[in-house]
């Protein structure tokens, strides 16, 4: 491109955005960030020296349509509510379900990206904003790798969960978000 760079990816459309930012607001994000979202911002920075500020504007304007509209979950494939296997983990308590994400998600991020993507909009929600940023920065990448996971996968990874947490009601444990 003669004017600017050619952007083609959401990296490099979070670092133009990124670099639109007050040096103070700049230092807030960073401190946001995990180390492998910094080094993914610094690489972004540097492909996208050359932009023009119209380009850095539209990105900016992106990423505030993008915070606005929230994220997007996506519909796992054949997904049918009436039988979900997941539906029971919205019966229980939020506590648990944070915990036992919160270590499934570091050992098998899939498993915590196919459970997310099954629950309701509203049970979702609440648990995505109570998992720590750590694992939120774990499960963000992969959510579009869950139309990749077959039927029989799914149904593994319910199965699973649902015993997890049955045994964390049945032998509850010192939970750092117990109470919340």
């Amino acid at each position: 491109m003669a004017d600017g760079v050619y952007i083609d990816s959401i990296a490099d459309q979070a670092a133009l955005a990124f670099s639109k930012l007050s040096t103070s607001t700049a230092e807030i994000v960073n401190r946001r960030l995990s180390i492998a979202e910094r080094k993914l911002l610094r690489e972004g920075l540097c492909r996208t020296r050359g932009a023009t500020d119209a380009q850095r504007d539209a990105a900016f304007r992106a990423l505030a349509r993008a915070v606005q509209k929230g994220l997007e979950w996506p519909v796992p494939a054949a997904h049918d509510e009436a039988d979900c296997p997941f539906t029971p983990i919205g019966l229980q308590p939020r506590f648990q379900v944070i915990d036992v994400l919160e270590r499934i998600a570091h050992r098998d991020p899939m498993q915590a990206v196919v459970t997310l993507c099954h629950l309701g909009a509203g049970i979702r929600d609440e648990i995505w904003e109570r998992l720590t940023p750590e694992t939120r920065a774990v499960i963000k990448p992969r959510l579009n790798e869950v139309h990749l996971v077959s039927a029989t996968k799914t149904k593994d990874y319910a199965r699973d969960i649902n015993v997890r947490l049955s045994r964390a009601i049945r032998f509850p444990s010192k939970s750092r978000h117990a109470g919340n």
